[in-house]
């Protein structure tokens, strides 16, 4: 049911996204929301970390291919020690789709509108006098 209830979240979330990106968001979802994990599974959202490079999904690119080669089911590229557990894998994979689909209001969490408008100030971007309607609001100029 749970598994459910974050598939159908999603897709009333990016309702309004092409197809394409659509699907490849899905296959993160699906992924990151199942209830049971195997290894292959990891090999799913490949397309999606392509796609959407950030630092979560290269990371979460990393972490499964080290699952994955040291996995006793696996190619054994790597002594089973070192391998990571599945979990930590699908943590960064949800934290990758978060990031996707809320990036400018956590951006926004951090960084206010007041220190954006400083930022630009500061760079010459824009004009601080004219206030966000571009008016001059000094009554003495």
């Amino acid at each position: 049911m749970f598994w459910f209830l974050l598939v159908a979240g999603f897709a009333f979330l990016h309702r309004a996204k092409p197809a394409l990106e659509s699907l490849l968001l899905y296959t993160g979802v699906m992924v990151a929301a199942s209830p049971a994990i195997f290894p292959e599974y990891l090999s799913i959202p490949c397309a999606f970390t392509a796609v959407f490079v950030n630092y979560f999904t290269v990371f979460y690119t990393l972490v499964a291919a080290l699952h994955l080669a040291a996995h006793p089911g696996g190619p054994h590229l790597l002594p089973a020690e070192i391998g990571a557990r599945a979990g930590g894998a699908i943590g960064v994979l949800a934290c990758a789709l978060v990031w996707i689909t809320w990036q400018r209001e956590l951006l926004r969490l951090r960084f206010p509108e007041s220190w954006r408008r400083e930022f630009h100030f500061q760079l010459g971007l824009k004009e601080k006098a004219g206030g966000p309607s571009g008016r001059n609001t000094n009554p003495m100029r």
